[in-house]
């Protein structure tokens, strides 16, 4: 259900004041060390392992013509593809291209011509089955008929790349475009279309749709395999919780994000008690100076903490000696550390650090 078609009205309804979120994101970019994580492969991996070979000319040619093709540099890129068909029409991948291009020109009847013919040469062609998805959708809209042409072409993608994420976000619209819409399906996949669905539950919590924000957060914390993940799927499991067992705080939650003069994280003094907690930081965030976000574990659980200004609050480094000034935000990472915080029920953390010594 669409509860509005104006995008910048959805993107308001979603993220809120869309001022505070581009300078988020603004400061996101500038900031000089970013979060990451290591993955082992489930097995070793020898130079032996692996094979070249020699690559054609028809070939070379195409890589090219793809790179100009997704670079929109279609005058180009069709020069190429004349090239491969001079120099073999049979070059593997050669219809999936051409197809794509009759597509970004609009000419449907053609891109669905070149695509049949890339998936019968190829049927494990993950893009030529995207891109099919997509002649059918701008072509003849979600219609009867073009629909299940849609979600079974998307079914087809994520049988060759099951974690992909575009093709769940197309396919949740498609689940709930047709006649006999699955509302769940449509749900589960937007939730796997982006690994911050907790965004979602938010928003859901924010209009007070406290049933479904509590089935984002217990799908989260099913789904959340990283220390960040489980942090922030753990902080905003106990803001549902607290929205559930405060009730009364949901009816003037729409007053309070409209006091431009309140802090994003902040509670009244006289509401908020101080916790003191002792674990390691295991992601971090420094934001736009003077911000910082960091999710503290201790053992099993996670919780994820806010620094409003880090020139306001009290640090003791054992690493920085007398000088806590050289405790710059970008060394806390993998620190053991003690701190107080302010529990807080609204934002995305839940505290805000009074004060931090790091072992």
């Amino acid at each position: 259900m669409h509860e509005t078609d104006d995008p910048i009205e959805a993107a308001k309804q979603t993220f809120g004041d869309l001022n505070k979120f581009s300078d988020k994101l603004f400061a996101y970019t500038r900031q000089r060390a970013y979060q990451y994580g290591r993955v082992s492969l489930p097995e070793k991996l020898a130079e032996n392992d692996f094979t070249a070979r020699p690559l054609s000319q028809g070939e070379g040619t195409l890589a090219l013509a793809d790179f100009l093709l997704r670079g929109n540099h279609l005058p180009e890129a069709v020069e190429r593809l004349h090239q491969v068909a001079e120099l073999d029409p049979a070059t593997p991948g050669y219809h999936a291209e051409l197809g794509h291009y009759h597509l970004m020109k609009a000419d449907y009847a053609n891109a669905e011509k070149e695509l049949q013919s890339a998936i019968a040469a190829n049927p494990k062609d993950m893009s030529a089955h995207i891109d099919m998805a997509f002649v059918y959708l701008r072509r003849d809209g979600y219609t009867r008929e073009s629909t299940p042409k849609i979600r079974s072409e998307l079914e087809t993608v994520l049988t060759l790349a099951p974690e992909f994420p575009p093709a769940f976000a197309f396919l949740s619209i498609a689940y709930a475009q047709e006649p006999n819409k699955n509302t769940d399906k449509a749900l589960n996949a937007a939730m796997r279309a982006t690994k911050y669905f907790i965004d979602v539950g938010r928003a859901l919590l924010a209009a007070r749709r406290i049933p479904e924000a509590t089935r984002v957060a217990d799908v989260s914390k099913k789904l959340a395999t990283t220390p960040g993940d489980r942090g922030m799927a753990s902080a905003f499991s106990k803001q549902v919780d607290y929205r559930v067992s405060h009730p009364q705080d949901s009816a003037d939650t729409k007053a309070s994000a409209t006091d431009a003069s309140q802090s994003e994280t902040a509670a009244p003094p006289e509401l908020a008690k101080v916790v003191h907690a002792e674990g390691q930081i295991t992601e971090l965030l420094c934001g736009h100076p003077p911000e910082i976000i960091l999710t503290l574990t201790t053992g099993s659980d996670s919780v994820l903490l806010h620094v409003a200004d880090i020139g306001k609050i009290s640090i003791q480094d054992s690493a920085a000696g007398s000088d806590a000034a050289k405790s710059t935000c970008a060394k806390w990472k993998d620190r053991k550390v003690k701190v107080d915080y302010r529990a807080v029920s609204s934002g995305m953390a839940s505290g805000e650090i009074q004060n931090i010594s790091l072992d």
